[in-house]
């Protein structure tokens, strides 16, 4: 089989919720490479929704061993601190009134939620095309590290967020 033959029967295989979902978390992404005013609750949102999803797929997971909830914490600890590092150095200034930040544009969450749901793609389709590899600890070990590690972004983001609005309202 051709890579082409490859490609198409990933494509032609892909469930139909994909395609409705792909479009929608595009759309919504674009947006945020446009400056805007963010309620402080929002920002929340994607942190809870990373987290959440990273649950159901630890809980989903029948076999669960130490190796992997291991690899899965460590990812997200060592993310957290990169998800700080990386909006330590974002501009934004904070309405104390309103409790809003006025954020500058970035392809960040875009980034962040197209890899996000890429990985998930792919973890769905290794576990659907060749289960045989699914069940293997070094699989195991990618999916939730890489689950970890894709939710400590976004709660380092949030983090780093949040004590800039502390230190923000101590002034």
């Amino acid at each position: 089989m051709t890579r082409l033959q490859i490609i198409w029967e990933i494509i032609s295989h892909t469930p139909t919720w994909v395609w409705l979902i792909f479009p929608g978390l595009l759309t919504v992404e674009i947006k945020a490479l446009k400056a805007k005013s963010v309620h402080i609750a929002e920002l929340f949102i994607l942190p809870s929704s990373f987290f959440l999803i990273a649950i159901h797929t630890l809980a989903t997971e029948p076999f669960i061993t130490w190796i992997i909830a291991f690899a899965f914490v460590i990812s997200c600890i060592a993310f957290i601190s990169i998800g700080w590092a990386i909006t330590q150095g974002q501009k934004f200034t904070i309405d104390k009134k309103k409790w809003k930040l006025n954020l500058p544009g970035s392809s960040f969450t875009l980034i962040l939620v197209m890899t996000i749901f890429a990985s998930k793609y792919y973890f769905g389709y290794i576990i659907t095309a060749h289960p045989e590899v699914a069940h293997t600890l070094a699989f195991k070990i990618m999916k939730f590290a890489c689950s970890g590690g894709l939710t400590g972004l976004a709660i380092g983001r949030l983090a780093c967020y949040m004590q800039r609005v502390e230190q923000e309202k101590s002034k």
